[in-house]
């Protein structure tokens, strides 16, 4: 993990989104993940929600957009279905990991 508090991270944002939680993703060197909850982030606060379809890029090229870790990190895992990539469902999958932040990300 990073060393910034989640306050941290919203205080440098001057306009962002916070994707809160998500139903399911996919990806290889591509990646696309579908938001549930996400909020607009106005000067460093959490603001109103928004509508977010999908966030979709590059998994090198994201990976070195990031410019903030959290200082902890947290896993879930999903109670029912899997992953269905290649024929494997329903093998069991959980996601997690720290807070970051990321610029330039394409978000639909």
């Amino acid at each position: 993990p990073g060393t910034s508090t989640v306050e941290e991270l919203f205080a440098g944002v001057k306009k962002g989104i916070y994707i809160k939680d998500i139903s399911h993703g996919s990806g290889m060197s591509t990646f696309t993940i579908a938001p549930t909850k996400a909020y607009m982030i106005r000067d460093g606060k959490i603001a109103e929600p928004v509508k977010v379809s999908v966030i979709s890029g590059n998994v090198m090229h994201t990976l070195g957009q990031i410019d903030g870790l959290n200082d902890k990190t947290e896993y879930l895992s999903f109670a029912v279905g899997g992953c269905g990539k290649m024929e494997q469902f329903p093998l069991p999958v959980g996601f997690g990991g720290p807070y970051m932040r990321v610029n330039g990300i394409q978000v639909l």
